[in-house]
């Protein structure tokens, strides 16, 4: 894969079918289609962590929170799904004008650069939501023994994969897209 800028857009070139594959999920993995509802509520945790008997202290900040905040929040979140998913349509109709590539998908998604903060935040969300389902930073030295061989089933394998993928790709946009 291959990051390539130009004046009006950015594009991921060279795509293999992994990483394809992987950029397809990344919307339903951003909105917890596959984690559950206690998961999903990670994305959107209550204000402030107080004891329950003190939350009546509290009371008209965790409504207004709820009320202008939360609506707002999970709009924006909804957003930045919507528009990577479009993009990643927008590579679907691009590529079927192309050959396609050996591997049978698109080898490039090309993204104007007014869309860089929804790819980070649809990237953050799902990184946020893989991780509190399947607690992959809690668990990645789990996944190695002490005499380091390495036990994973393929499905754990994929999954520790992608997550590492979306963290890459979330550092070369910053690195490369995200500097003034």
């Amino acid at each position: 894969m291959k990051l390539v800028v130009s004046e009006n857009n950015w594009a991921f070139e060279h795509l293999g079918p992994f990483e394809w594959r992987f950029f397809t999920e990344l919307p339903a993995d951003a909105a917890g289609e596959s984690v559950d509802a206690y998961c999903r509520r990670r994305l959107l945790p209550d204000p402030l962590d107080v004891p329950a008997g003190k939350r009546g202290e509290h009371e008209d900040f965790i409504n207004d929170w709820n009320e202008y905040v939360r609506p707002d929040l999970t709009a924006g979140f909804r957003e930045a799904r919507e528009r990577v998913a479009a993009d990643l349509k927008n590579a679907r109709r691009a590529a079927a004008s192309l050959p396609p590539t050996e591997e049978g998908h698109p080898g490039r998604i090309s993204v104007a650069l007014d869309g860089v903060e929804a790819w980070y935040s649809t990237l953050n969300q799902a990184r946020l939501l893989l991780n509190e389902q399947h607690r992959i930073a809690d668990s990645i030295d789990n996944f190695i023994e002490e005499d380091m061989s390495i036990e994973l089933q393929s499905d754990l394998l994929l999954l520790l994969a992608k997550y590492e993928f979306y963290t890459a790709v979330q550092a070369i946009m910053v690195e490369n897209l995200m500097r003034p």
